[in-house]
């Protein structure tokens, strides 16, 4: 009986000092398992939320002045204002939905307080606006290549109206067929428990090999796209400046002086240009590699404020960099619209600009 026993005891010795190295190896390993991450802290929730809410104020206000920009200043009316605006509108439609998050992440429940049918939306549009932002990206960088590198009779033969209309029709096709491909998939659209907010999370393990699969394949192909026309357009300047300083003297600098200066008003826009994608980038990737690394899911919800920063950046960046931006910007913020320069159509009715210029005369 006391063989027995001791024998008993030290088996359960035994056993327990197994199970202690296992757990002390799976410690060391970080392979410890416990109970799923969840962005429950309160205090932490209302830091990003407040974050959120000073980028969706400005990131609203922005783009919707970038708009107005555009339609009172004939000075704005470019081809590539054209994508401007498209990527404004792409911009203006995440900031939008940013209140429906903040609301989310503040409130203390674990289904959030918005109806499932908005949250849906708000979850789709985050497809929608990512896709139509980095379509608009390529079209500027592509009117931009085109634009310094080619004759301005090229250029304008290029972008024709129709073209112009088809590209964006393009772009906006995409976005949808972004929103489509999450609807037809087992992609979960609804309210994410785990962050608190309303984001797409794909359950379907052969669903995510096809999102990754898109996003580092189409989406990256695009950017890279991006990268290369203005690695082309900054190679093509370096070289013609290098040959303008090399064809002409001293003696015949008014001439080049025209000359680069007509040239250097495009490459300052082009700059502004780059500059804005560049942003975009650098705000964006850390999002990426948080939504393929599955160990940085606890600081997901941060960078996810660099990824709405994204979108609501661009307008001050307009306003600080972009020439023509700049001087519209400026009356239109101290409401002096007479003063905006070359005014359309459509402010000089609002204004009264006709009628006082016949008066004068």
């Amino acid at each position: 009986m006391e063989s027995t026993d001791f024998l008993q005891i030290g088996f359960t010795t035994s056993s327990l000092l197994e199970t202690s190295v296992s757990t002390l190896n799976a410690s060391l390993n970080g392979t410890t398992e416990g109970p799923p991450w969840v962005f429950d802290d309160i205090n932490q929730r209302i830091v990003v939320a407040a974050l959120l809410f000073v980028i969706a104020v400005f990131g609203l206000t922005g783009n919707i002045l970038t708009i107005v920009a555009v339609i009172l200043s004939k000075k704005l009316h470019t081809i590539a204002n054209v994508f401007v605006v498209n990527l404004t509108i792409a911009g203006g439609l995440s900031c939008a939905t940013l209140p429906f998050t903040i609301a989310n992440m503040i409130a203390n429940t674990d289904k959030g307080i918005i109806p499932d049918g908005l949250c849906t939306f708000v979850s789709l549009m985050s497809y929608f606006s990512f896709s139509g932002t980095i379509v608009s990206h390529a079209l500027i960088a592509f009117d931009r290549y085109y634009r310094i590198t080619k004759p301005c009779h090229k250029y304008h033969k290029m972008f024709t109206k129709c073209r112009i209309t088809i590209f964006i029709i393009c772009a906006w096709i995409y976005a949808n067929i972004s929103v489509l491909f999450a609807i037809i998939t087992n992609v979960n659209i609804m309210y994410s428990q785990k962050y608190r907010v309303c984001l797409p999370d794909i359950v379907d393990p052969d669903v995510a090999k096809v999102s990754l699969f898109r996003a580092t394949t189409i989406d990256l192909f695009i950017l890279i796209l991006v990268m290369i026309c203005y690695t082309a357009m900054f190679i093509y300047i370096y070289r013609h400046n290098k040959k303008l300083l090399g064809m002409f003297n001293v003696s015949k600098t008014e001439g080049v002086n025209l000359r680069t200066t007509l040239n250097a008003r495009q490459v300052k826009i082009t700059m502004n240009m780059f500059l804005v994608v560049a942003v975009y980038v650098v705000c964006i990737t850390p999002y990426v590699v948080c939504l393929i690394v599955d160990s940085l899911e606890t600081i997901f919800p941060y960078v996810a404020v660099f990824y709405a920063l994204s979108n609501a950046i661009n307008p001050a960046i307009y306003a600080w960099k972009h020439p023509y931006f700049r001087a519209v910007f400026k009356p239109m913020i101290q409401l002096k619209c007479s003063k905006i320069p070359n005014p359309s159509p459509i402010l000089k009715f609002f204004t009264g600009y006709e009628s006082r210029r016949n008066r004068m005369w």
